[in-house]
């Protein structure tokens, strides 16, 4: 039962506009970001589903959140995602540098991610 309540609060992360949107996050398009030391993921079918081990709480990231996660791991950059997106997706760049910037800050404010250092603050 925890384990599914902690996986449909991260739906609810992975689901942009869920939880509140830092306006900021899209202004650092270049930024650089990287999973936090204290976070495992193991991929589940086309879903991701993360563990901070800090917090002992679970999350799960949807397939598109999942599409979003593994480019973060091939790149890192905001810009490097969103042009991975924009060549699955049909859907304007404008948009996808919005729900991608909503995402990485819901993950960095819930332990998942880190900015790198050197980079424009995501907060």
């Amino acid at each position: 039962m925890v384990l599914e309540v902690e996986i449909e609060r991260a739906e609810a992360i992975a689901t942009a506009g869920q939880i509140g949107y830092k306006e900021n996050m899209s202004e650092s398009a270049s930024g650089r970001f990287e999973v936090a030391d204290s976070v495992i993921y193991q991929s589940v079918q086309d879903e991701i589903v993360l563990l901070n081990l800090e917090s002992q709480q679970y999350f799960g990231l949807d397939s598109v959140g999942a599409d979003v996660w593994r480019l973060l791991l091939q790149n890192g950059t905001v810009d490097g995602i969103v042009a991975g997106m924009k060549a699955v997706y049909n859907a304007e760049e404008s948009v996808l540098r919005s729900d991608v910037g909503t995402l990485l800050a819901d993950l960095t404010g819930a332990g998942l991610l880190r900015e790198v250092a050197g980079t424009a603050s995501a907060c």
